[in-house]
């Protein structure tokens, strides 16, 4: 049966790059099955002015999400059908929620590192007093909902525990691989990292990618920095922004920072270049609402290790290598990025034979996370959502 959609996305200045990729996954996967869809977000009317203002342009942009877009939704609410189904692609949409909560809808969630930090849980991140009030505003407007679907088992376990009430409908779904990944033969791909690593030809490396705090750049380090005793020739590539207090630590080992190389703003190829030539990506994780990295490594024939909790075990199942959490002592961090280095060593010393099974697995792996499979659970469960606002359910 086919249903009318609207999907709320974000605002054009507070995008991040994987929130528009997954709303358009959606807009196209389900015009592809023959549902109307339609996106709505605020519109950039005081935002125009954060280029001239741009000490302004948070505050500039919330006029534009929670005085203006309110209004528009109740107007744009009057001359949609009833049966609509109401599509939030984020969580993070939630002080919009209310506004249409008596009406069939469905909430994505991807994870609560921020409230949850907001609310003192993470002894890792203390956001400001503004930080705190816009998240708990945030979870009062999604805490309205009443049917979600979350992206690993750890975020609806999460989500949970923030709802006054049990939700009336909540799913896993896992994310869609929604971009061509797969490997890339080591001739195009050094060729496609010519201009970004000059002298990549000439040495082994493994990687990491990530700039928020929880991916645990630190401990990549530590890992890193106790590998390169086993096997010096290796390199570290991080598709990340060197923060200052990395920059300090690599300071003090002068020789370890010469092994280490930092990229930033790099393209989807390079990407996939990097994936294919790695000897293996390093994902030791602090939380993570879903983990892609973890996927795409697999989905481009390269070994991953990484923290063995939620969810990075939902994404990295049988095919990923796994340590323990980080531990919070020195002392236990520098065992800790040992046992991860001899992990790595064994990796590197497979044979060939045992290297292509272990990349043939993950590609198998990988290939369960297909966008079709991800966009047929989406329709149930937006099927769903929908009797159940309609009071069919």
């Amino acid at each position: 049966m086919a249903f009318n959609i609207i999907l709320f996305t974000h605002y054009s200045l507070s995008a991040r790059y994987s929130m528009p990729r997954f709303s358009n996954m959606i807009v196209e996967g389900m015009t592809r099955r023959g549902h109307q869809v339609e996106s709505w977000s605020p519109p950039r009317i005081f935002g125009l002015f954060a280029k001239e203002l741009p000490i302004l342009q948070k505050w500039l942009g919330y006029i534009d999400q929670f005085l203006i877009f309110p209004f528009l939704i109740r107007l744009r609410l009057t001359k949609i059908p009833g049966d609509s189904l109401l599509v939030f692609c984020d969580q993070a949409l939630g002080p919009w929620v209310p506004f249409v909560k008596n009406r069939p809808h469905i909430i994505h969630c991807h994870d609560f590192l921020a409230l949850r930090g907001a609310l003192g849980e993470l002894t890792h991140h203390h956001p400001g007093v503004t930080g705190q009030l816009y998240q708990r505003f945030i979870c009062w407007g999604f805490s309205q909902g009443n049917c979600f679907i979350s992206v690993s088992r750890s975020t609806q376990e999460d989500l949970h525990r923030f709802l006054p009430v049990p939700p009336q409908l909540s799913s896993v779904v896992y994310n869609a691989l929604n971009s061509p990944f797969e490997p890339i033969p080591a001739e195009q791909a050094l060729v496609e990292l010519k201009e970004l690593l000059p002298d990549v030809h000439t040495y082994s490396f493994i990687m990491h990618i990530g700039n928020n705090w929880y991916k645990n750049r630190h401990g990549v380090l530590q890992i890193f920095e106790q590998l390169s005793q086993l096997t010096p020739d290796l390199q570290l590539v991080m598709v990340s922004q060197p923060t200052p207090e990395l920059k300090a630590w690599l300071s003090n080992r002068p020789n370890l920072a010469k092994q280490v190389k930092f990229c930033q703003d790099i393209t989807f190829k390079q990407l996939q270049s990097l994936y294919s030539l790695a000897q293996a990506l390093v994902f030791p994780s602090l939380f993570e609402g879903f983990g892609w990295p973890v996927l795409e490594a697999l989905a481009c024939g390269c070994p991953v290790l990484t923290t063995q909790v939620q969810p990075m075990t939902e994404v990295g199942g049988d095919a990923a290598f796994y340590i323990s959490s980080y531990p919070s002592s020195q002392s236990e961090q520098i065992s800790w990025a040992k046992k991860a280095a001899e992990i790595l060593l064994e990796i590197f010393t497979l044979a060939p034979d045992q290297k292509e099974l272990v990349k043939n697995k993950g590609l198998a792996h990988a290939s369960h996370f297909s966008t079709e499979q991800t966009m047929d659970s989406y329709e149930q469960y937006y099927y769903e959502a929908l009797k159940i606002g309609s009071g069919c359910g």
